[in-house]
């Protein structure tokens, strides 16, 4: 049999004892140290608040909220496309269709403005189109130094100050591109300057396309009247009147305006009325905390070296 031992019963309530009036000693502590603690907070709230005010520049984000365009945003492109769709009556010489990912016909096909939209959004986030861009516009050559490291630099925080965020149907969200400056007025106009730019390169690309595809259809509908061939590429019959009717229709058509949008506002690009940072209570508060901290530590350091002189 095992002796009793009384002195195993009392272990644990004496170090439940000792816990709490070491938890006692450590509210003591602080209590009395108080002073000190806030103190410390105080001060690096007030220096937080100085450098987010006076040192730290404030900088400034435009947003424009953007979409698919309509139908009649997109010129007389909406029409010649369409047109040449007719006219070639070839599903393998139209456009690859595509699912709004981006994939290969497996679900609902992309609409044409859709499409398009969906190439304006690779403009928007191709690196080599945001650095055209910026090196063609005064703010950076005003900005350059003719350093290189220095040139480089900025040309690179200039890309990167402009984003793109996509939209979520969950939270009824849309797309939105932002452009983050030091100067408000500057990133507003900046950034309505750099959408249009990103429509012009789409446009660019589109126009470039489908002026390929019609030369292409042109030529074979034109081969076919000047040969008087009675059938397709397929060797289906076509009789010469339908192909004189095609080369009529594709002669007949305007070339390709200026009218084209590859996207649609939902809100324009606007002056920013407060920084987007540095944000002066989170520093602020994050200093408090900082502060508390080291306040706490600070204070249990003294109360440990006046505990260890005393005890000499």
């Amino acid at each position: 049999m095992s002796e009793y031992n009384p002195s195993r019963q009392h272990a644990p309530q004496q170090s439940q004892q000792i816990e709490q009036l070491d938890l006692l000693a450590f509210v003591t502590i602080l209590w009395r140290k108080s002073w000190l603690i806030l103190l410390l907070m105080g001060a690096a709230a007030a220096l937080a608040y100085v450098v987010t005010a006076f040192v730290v520049k404030p900088s400034w984000r435009a947003e424009a909220y953007i979409e698919a365009p309509r139908e009649n945003e997109l010129g007389n492109y909406y029409a010649l496309y369409n047109m040449y769709n007719l006219i070639s009556a070839d599903s393998s010489a139209v456009q690859p269709q595509q699912t709004l990912s981006g994939n290969a016909v497996n679900a609902e096909p992309l609409t044409l403005p859709q499409s398009v939209y969906q190439q304006f959004v690779q403009q928007v986030k191709s690196y080599d189109v945001l650095k055209n861009f910026w090196l063609s516009t005064d703010y950076y050559k005003q900005m350059m130094n003719g350093d290189k490291n220095h040139d480089d630099g900025l040309l690179e925080s200039l890309i990167t100050s402009v984003n793109f965020v996509e939209g979520n149907a969950r939270n009824n969200s849309n797309d939105k591109i932002e452009l983050t400056l030091n100067n408000p007025k500057q990133a507003a106009e900046l950034l309505t300057a750099f959408v249009t730019y990103a429509n012009i390169t789409t446009r660019q690309t589109e126009y470039t396309r489908l002026i390929s595809q019609w030369k292409t259809l042109f030529d074979q509908v034109n081969l076919a009247v000047s040969n008087k061939l009675e059938q397709d590429q397929r060797g289906n019959i076509v009789p010469a009147s339908v192909w004189q009717s095609k080369l009529a229709m594709m002669t007949s058509v305007q070339p390709l305006d200026n009218q084209f949008s590859a996207f649609h506002y939902l809100k324009t690009p606007a002056q920013p009325l407060s920084p987007s940072s540095p944000n002066a209570m989170l520093w602020i508060l994050a200093a408090a905390f900082a502060a508390l901290l080291l306040g706490s530590a600070l204070a249990i350091i003294l109360a440990l070296r006046q505990y260890a002189a005393s005890n000499k």
